[in-house]
């Protein structure tokens, strides 16, 4: 979330930016309008005890945990006094790292080689001239990896990070910084809930190490209740497309204590039981105009069935 974007210049990729500060603020001044926003706690009430929650219920995610979350998003949340609930993957929160699917897009904007051979995945990617055409690369390269076991797809963006010679500028790293720790426990204090995104955020379906899967969900949960002291209680799949986890991540998640997980499938939600971990999202893009907006709230049923 960015007060303007100008994809151009932009170092990393736009697909990340929802919305543009001036929209997001109208958007939540929206939300608080017409509809009741519900907590994280609120929603786990109704799973689990079947109460019912108010006709206009809604709630507010945010994925990642990017620094723009507390920056631009949290002093407009609450000035519109709605709740958020925001997942985090924790091995970035604190850190100067930069997402790995974010330094990726940076890397082949920036190298000054023309094409990108990687053994490892068959697959050989001419870069192209333009910004538009190194944009398209990354995409592919991107949805590649998504399909990658885990441990080779680790192995890929380290070679790639030797082969392409690619710095990261001081005055690039601004525009994709994470969170701090305490930033996430002013926005908790302050009422803002947090769940997991994982600790490094992998596709969990192509982690095949019982362990590593294990370790991903259990170590960003209790580093998330550690620093905020409250419970973590839901998490958020990375990518979270129908391929980004399977029943055997389901499993995972529910004996590592969440209570319910999202997916990034379009949709909305009934509350039984058995949906508790594949609960659906309305997406908002950097390109959802305020009417589509309006109607994805108003008429949700016209972009997903309960």
């Amino acid at each position: 979330m960015l007060p303007a974007l100008d994809e151009a210049t932009y170092a990393f990729d736009p697909e990340l930016v929802s919305a543009r500060e001036e929209d997001f603020d109208w958007q939540m001044a929206y939300v608080a309008r017409r509809f009741q926003p519900v907590s994280c706690v609120q929603v786990a009430d109704a799973i689990n005890t079947g109460k019912r929650l108010p006709k206009s219920a809604l709630m507010v995610t945010f994925d990642d945990g990017f620094s723009d979350n507390y920056e631009v998003a949290f002093p407009i949340l609450r000035r519109h006094a709605v709740p958020a609930l925001f997942f985090l993957s924790t091995g970035y929160i604190g850190t100067d790292r930069v997402f790995w699917f974010d330094w990726l897009v940076y890397v082949l904007l920036r190298t000054t080689a023309g094409e990108i051979r990687l053994d490892d995945l068959g697959l050989t990617i001419d870069l192209g001239a333009s910004v538009a055409d190194r944009r398209a690369a990354a995409l592919k390269f991107l949805r590649a990896l998504k399909r990658t076991p885990e441990s080779l797809r680790l192995q890929v963006l380290d070679r790639l990070d030797q082969a392409a010679g690619v710095v990261l500028s001081a005055a690039d790293k601004w525009q994709s910084t994470a969170m701090t720790w305490e930033h996430v426990r002013e926005m908790s204090a302050a009422g803002m809930e947090f769940g997991s995104h994982t600790v490094s955020h992998p596709i969990l379906s192509t982690i095949t190490d019982p362990a590593a899967l294990r370790e991903e969900l259990e170590v960003s949960k209790a580093t998330i209740e550690r620093e905020t002291g409250r419970p973590s209680i839901a998490l958020a799949y990375p990518v979270g497309g129908r391929n980004a986890y399977d029943s055997r991540v389901v499993d995972a998640v529910a004996r590592a204590g969440y209570q319910f997980a999202f997916s990034y499938e379009r949709g909305v939600n009934g509350l039984a039981a058995r949906d508790r971990y594949h609960l659906k999202r309305l997406r908002v893009e950097r390109d959802t105009t305020r009417n589509l907006f309006r109607t994805l709230l108003e008429l949700p049923e016209m972009f997903g069935r309960p």
